[in-house]
């Protein structure tokens, strides 16, 4: 992609991107390679978007809309591991599937929730059997728990967060915090991925349509593949430890 595109793409990412650090700028540098103008059309690896290449917000919105294709590149559709990623999965599949672009920001949008409650999936599998909160001194057992119970069960008992252990490690109660502590399942290029994801959908849900986004369904098939990579990755460490 000619140099002037690309530094564009970049530092609209950069100007938005919470959980910086080093490394960040030059890895996203080096993934935006893929991303291509080819006889006045844009691809992402093999991935042709028929938008026109002279308006910075298409090509901006295309970028953005398909972060895990430009990251990990075209993935097979993965089995998801709970019926609440199934279901969004299914959402986001159907809107990509009608080919309206004024569905495009809710596709990108349900393509990247799909990212961020494989996550917090991953955590409610861990803490399945029993969660072992503490706080200052005193532990308590909890069964039947999920994630999003125990940040409820953290706000409602007005815990400090900086004090809070579950299993002995510290809660991610922050989606920052969630990030992570999943990195530990997750290899260099996907948490590039995910960190970047995750931002663009908190600009979506919080209204922010500045771009014309362009979501492919090679973007959720990775997504889903990178998800299911995760379970893998925590299932293969449970037994490792048996």
């Amino acid at each position: 992609m000619h140099n002037e595109v690309s530094d564009v793409i970049k530092d609209e990412i950069l100007s938005f991107l919470q959980y910086r650090s080093k490394g960040d700028e030059e890895a996203i540098a080096r993934k935006l390679e893929n991303v291509q103008t080819i006889n006045g059309k844009l691809y992402i690896r093999n991935v042709r978007f028929d938008i026109n290449i002279s308006d910075s917000k298409a090509v901006v919105g295309a970028a953005l809309a398909n972060i895990p294709l430009i990251f990990i590149g075209a993935k097979h559709e993965a089995e998801l591991p709970s019926e609440k990623l199934s279901k969004i999965y299914g959402a986001a599949e159907r809107l990509i599937s009608l080919k309206d672009s004024t569905l495009n920001d809710i596709a990108t949008l349900e393509i990247y929730l799909l990212m961020e409650m494989g996550l917090r999936e991953l955590y409610s599998m861990q803490v399945s059997g029993e969660a072992i909160v503490s706080y200052k001194g005193k532990s308590i057992a909890l069964k039947d728990m999920d994630y999003r119970k125990l940040k409820l069960y953290v706000k409602m008992k007005h815990m400090s967060l900086y004090d809070i252990k579950v299993n002995g490690r510290a809660f991610p109660y922050s989606q920052g915090s969630l990030l992570s502590w999943a990195e530990g399942y997750m290899e260099s290029d996907y948490v590039e991925a995910f960190k970047i994801s995750l931002n663009v959908r908190n600009l979506l849900a919080h209204g922010e349509l500045e771009w014309n986004l362009n979501p492919s369904i090679e973007s959720l098939y990775t997504a889903s593949y990178m998800v299911n990579s995760l379970f893998d990755n925590l299932e293969k460490r449970s037994n490792a430890k048996k």
